[in-house]
C-alpha cells in the first residue's frame, strides 16, 4: 500500500519531464537533509517537522519507493545529477496511522516562463490527473483548486482524493507548489482521515 500510494504522487510530478530544459543563470539548489526528526531544503525555502511518531525513508527506501535507481541519491557525483534532474523524489515520512508528507522537485524548464505561479502549476496538474493516474482499480472522488493554510498564510493546493476499490480504502490529499527559478517544490501530504488534512498542513513551513 505505501509503495503503491508513492507511485501515485510520484505520477502527479511528471508534467513536463519530456519537455524541461537547462537554466544555467539559477542560484544554487541543494538536497535537503533530515536531523532530528526535521527536514529542511534551505536552497527551495521548505521545512516539514511532522512530530513525534513519524519515519523518514533512507535514500534506499525511497529508491525503492518510487522504482528508480538508488545510484542518482548515493555516488559522488550525487550533488550534479540533483541539480540537472527534471524531476528528484527528495523526501518521504510517515506516520503509523497511514499518514505521509512527500517532497519532489521538478524543473520545468522552459515551461516557467509560462507557468507565473504555484496555482498555475496546480491548475495544470488537475487537468492532466485523470491521465496521469489511469490506473485499474483506482477511482478519483475529488479533483480540485482550493487552498489550505501553510505557516499563517492561505496558499492554493490542489485536493485529490482517491478509492482503492481492492483494499477498499480511501485516501485524502492536498499538494501545494513553491516555484524557485524554473523548479517548482510539490509537497504532498495524505491521510486515510480527511480531517487530518488541515494538520498535517501544520508540519509544512514554506520560507
Amino acid at each position: 500500500m505505501k509503495k503503491f500510494i508513492a507511485l501515485l504522487l510520484a505520477a502527479l510530478c511528471l508534467l513536463f519531464t519530456s519537455c524541461s530544459g537547462k537554466n544555467s543563470g539559477e542560484a544554487a539548489f541543494s538536497r535537503g537533509t533530515v536531523e532530528n526528526g526535521v527536514y529542511r531544503n534551505a536552497s527551495m525555502g521548505i521545512t516539514v517537522a511532522p512530530g513525534d511518531g513519524w519515519t523518514f525513508c533512507s535514500d534506499e527506501e525511497i529508491a525503492r519507493l518510487y522504482g528508480i535507481s538508488a545510484d542518482s541519491f548515493l555516488n559522488e557525483d550525487a550533488s550534479d545529477s540533483f541539480k540537472q534532474a527534471n524531476i528528484v523524489y527528495d523526501m518521504y515520512c510517515s506516520s503509523q496511522s497511514g499518514d505521509s508528507i512527500n517532497v519532489n522537485y521538478e524543473n520545468v524548464g522552459l515551461y516557467a516562463l509560462a507557468l507565473g505561479d504555484a496555482k498555475d502549476y496546480l491548475e495544470l496538474s488537475s487537468s492532466n490527473l485523470e491521465s496521469q493516474l489511469n490506473l485499474e482499480g483506482i477511482t478519483i472522488e475529488k479533483n480540485e483548486i482550493g487552498e489550505i493554510e501553510i505557516n499563517g498564510s492561505t496558499v492554493p493546493c490542489l485536493y485529490v482524493t482517491h478509492t482503492y476499490s481492492e483494499q477498499g480504502v480511501t485516501f485524502y490529499e492536498f499538494i501545494i507548489a513553491e516555484k524557485r527559478g524554473s523548479r517548482f517544490a510539490v509537497i504532498t501530504a495524505g491521510s486515510l482521515s480527511e480531517e487530518r488534512l488541515a494538520e498535517l498542513a501544520k508540519a509544512v513551513t514554506i520560507g
